[in-house]
């Protein structure tokens, strides 16, 4: 058996190479394939993986039983198991336990005594027949893919619980149970069928993280605007089209990223959002950012990549904190003067714009670290670049160099050969 599956793997692995390309190769010759013949072998490749991840899970299974029973980590993902070996009861030191992609319906509690990290993802869980005995260890729950839509009552006797991850289920918002956790502050809801028209009936007061990722949200959830003690909202990879003008009510918010959707403008109250410190914002569609960014002072990282931007204002110089700018994949041109008051800058990159000139505001930058103008236009190529003392990362290939350019820089490939800096030109 095992040989036979690992024959298949090895010829598979190699299919599965060729796939991303959709062709394959057979002897000399070079065959393309259509959908159907790709959609076959990743179903070949996907039932194969299934296998060796039993035979995995067996192995581990069997290994348990003459485990030392002082352990502190046990795996027992895959099996398909309806209830634990008996065997698993003699672990008393368990804080992590995976029981991902079973049947289970439930867990003894001498299992669970110490166990801090518990994965129940995948199992036949259900808010109505599920138990937990009251618990003082647990911190880490993951509930992942058990076709939830509300959450078990017995939750709330998991008294340490800080982390609990809902991904995939059929939660349409945030489970009203929640605001009964007191002492958990991150929830995960990834992939659940969020309805952003739906409000919260009263605040939830004690969560500060949570993820709506891949929920195919178009607006902003209203729910999200009765959890004032949030600081961590992360909304990628959605169809979001717009931020709500009220949404510097989250005034506790530090960290806010909605890369890979579809906002085209900032409101005015994002501008209002005076504690944040992450604003994540690449692959949207954002055409200016206002004057009022200046008001923004605890920003220190700002992802501004794959957006449609011309210019930044001014007053992005008065971002004191600012260490890092990520500015790849827009339509620059130039760059604001103020750009050089930046003083803390030490990641900036403007690689896949417009510029013809180098921005001489850059050369202020003294704590940059990490520097990346390619693949634009730019014919200059000063060599004050050497001031800059703290450089370990320098990316300038792909530009329209003159004649004095080419020679300055192979007087910097000399300059850099021996001061540890990844020169890419």
């Amino acid at each position: 058996m095992r040989f036979t599956l690992y024959t298949l793997l090895c010829s598979l692995l190699f299919i599965n190479a060729s796939l991303a390309q959709f062709k394959s190769t057979i002897g000399k010759e070079r065959m393309v394939l259509n959908k159907r013949q790709y959609d076959s072998l990743q179903q070949v490749w996907a039932k194969s993986r299934t296998l060796q991840l039993k035979e995995e899970a067996k192995e581990r299974l069997l290994a348990s039983k003459t485990l030392d029973r002082s352990t502190e980590k046990l795996n027992l993902s895959n099996l398909g198991l309806s209830k634990l070996p008996k065997h698993i009861k003699e672990f008393h030191h368990l804080k992590r336990l995976e029981l991902h992609n079973n049947q289970l319906t439930s867990i003894p509690k001498e299992v669970l005594q110490h166990v801090e990290y518990l994965d129940l993802g995948k199992n036949a869980l259900h808010a109505r027949n599920f138990r937990f005995k009251r618990n003082k260890s647990i911190k880490y729950l993951k509930f992942d893919q058990n076709q939830l839509d509300k959450l078990p009552r017995s939750l709330k006797k998991l008294k340490a619980l800080k982390v609990i991850n809902l991904e995939d289920n059929h939660f349409n918002t945030i489970p009203p149970r929640v605001r009964k956790l007191k002492s958990v502050d991150e929830i995960g809801l990834n992939l659940n069928p969020i309805n952003p028209n739906l409000p919260l009936k009263k605040p939830i007061k004690n969560i500060k993280t949570i993820r709506l990722n891949k929920c195919l949200l178009t607006k902003f959830p209203v729910c999200l605007l009765s959890m004032p003690q949030l600081q961590n909202i992360q909304l990628n990879r959605n169809r979001i089209t717009k931020l709500p003008e009220n949404i510097d009510t989250l005034v506790n918010l530090t960290h806010f990223t909605a890369y890979i959707n579809e906002i085209g403008e900032l409101p005015s109250g994002f501008y209002r959002l005076h504690n944040l410190e992450i604003a994540d914002l690449y692959f949207n569609r954002i055409k200016v950012i206002k004057p009022a960014i200046k008001n923004m002072r605890s920003l220190n990282i700002l992802y501004l990549s794959n957006n449609e931007l011309y210019s930044l204002p001014e007053a992005i110089g008065d971002l004191s904190n600012l260490e890092k700018l990520y500015l790849h994949h827009n339509k620059f041109s130039y760059l604001p003067t103020n750009l050089s008051k930046l003083r803390q800058l030490k990641v900036l990159h403007i690689n896949h714009n417009l510029f013809e000139e180098f921005p001489p505001q850059i050369l202020d930058l003294k704590n940059l670290e990490d520097l990346d103008f390619s693949n634009n236009n730019i014919v200059d190529l000063p060599m004050e670049i050497t001031t800059l003392k703290k450089l370990h990362l320098l990316f300038i290939q792909k530009n329209n160099y003159d004649e004095k350019a080419r020679e300055n820089l192979t007087a910097l490939i000399k300059f850099f050969a021996n001061k540890g800096v990844q020169f890419n030109y």
